[in-house]
Parts: structure tokens; sequence; C-alpha cells
């Protein structure tokens, strides 16, 4: 599984760990979200995203007009703001 540091956390890296139907993980050593002692799925500082999670950003990212898309990194790689857009994905699902 691969490991990606939040700060480089991209649209495009999000985009081919769902292309490979890979499951992956963001590291995000010393922030105040995604701490949890290492498990058997993931690492210590790890947040795991699995394709479904992978899948459903990429839908919201294709959606969205292309000035916002241009935007759409600096979500990613901010801990509470990316943190804020998964809550609300998902709530949207539900």
């Amino acid at each position: 599984m691969k490991t990606v540091e939040l700060k480089n956390l991209s649209i495009d890296f999000i985009r081919e760990m769902r292309d490979n139907k890979e499951a992956f993980q963001i590291h995000n050593p010393g922030g105040d979200l995604f701490q949890h002692e290492a498990s058997e799925i993931s690492d210590k500082d790890c947040l795991l995203v699995d394709m479904q999670s992978a899948n459903v950003i990429m839908l919201i990212h294709d959606g969205l007009k292309p000035e916002n898309q241009a935007k759409f990194n600096s979500v990613l790689q901010d801990e509470m703001k990316f943190a804020s857009f998964l809550d609300h994905m998902w709530e949207m699902v539900a």
C-alpha cells in the first residue's frame, strides 16, 4: 500500500490510485487529525483512504468548474479542510 504525505497529496495522486484500484494512506505526522495508534490496516499517524472514498473524491472534483478544480489541491493538503471535506462528502452520499 502506498503512503503519501498530506502536504504532497494531489488530485493526480488520488486519480492514479483510483485507476490502479489501490487503497492508500495519507501520512500526517504531528497533526491534530488522522492520529491514531498503528492498526492492522493502517500505520500510525495515517488515514486510510479506500477505493470507494477515492472514487467519490474524483467524482466531486470532476464535477467542479475548471476554476474550482484548480483550487482543489489546496483543500487536499490542509488537514482541517480535508477532514471537513471528507465529512461533508459522506453526508452527501448518505
